[in-house]
């Protein structure tokens, strides 16, 4: 049964973006992608697809090629032709026979949490079409595109530099002043 409200982006395979993409349905990109790209419902990065960035969906099926730190809240299946390097957040992970992963993962239900802590300097923006310029959701006007992460690899960096690239572990309830 499908929803009327319920659309579908496609970019296709002769699209070339940098920078960022936010939708809230659906998508299917075949082309390329430098940036960060945000869909809250279902990506679909075909095979003949090109990212490298942030991707943060609902959920996301991958056949293409992606260097890119990935969060995707309701699961993610890596195709046969997928390749994919990179952290990756996700509450599900399916990997079908062919499928090349390297980097970090966490799978099941504290993944979003680790995401979370890992994302926390990463704002929403959006683009006032009279100057053109990026301004966060919240409406502070002091930042500056530049001054956001653009991957969650740059703020795992900046969190190994802080620990000696030993892993933070992450507590449910903890007490953010004790050490």
């Amino acid at each position: 049964m499908s929803d009327n409200n319920n659309t579908k982006t496609v970019l296709g395979p002769d699209v070339k973006i940098k920078g960022q993409i936010s939708m809230e349905n659906d998508a299917v990109i075949m082309g390329e992608v430098s940036g960060q790209v945000r869909v809250g419902g279902m990506l679909e990065l075909t095979e003949t697809s090109r990212i490298e960035g942030l991707v943060i969906a609902g959920g996301l099926r991958l056949g293409g090629q992606a260097k890119a730190d990935i969060v995707a809240e309701h699961g993610m299946e890596l195709l046969a032709s997928a390749q994919l390097t990179g952290h990756l957040y996700t509450s599900r992970l399916s990997v079908v026979d062919g499928a090349m992963f390297e980097g970090h993962v966490v799978v099941g239900p504290n993944a979003m949490q680790a995401a979370g802590e890992v994302m926390q300097g990463v704002e929403d923006f959006q683009v006032d079409t009279q100057t053109e310029k990026f301004t966060p959701v919240n409406g502070d006007h002091k930042s500056n595109v530049n001054t956001v992460p653009r991957s969650l690899d740059e703020i795992l960096a900046r969190r190994r530099v802080k620990t000696n690239g030993q892993a933070v572990p992450v507590t449910v309830g903890a007490d953010d002043t004790a050490e």
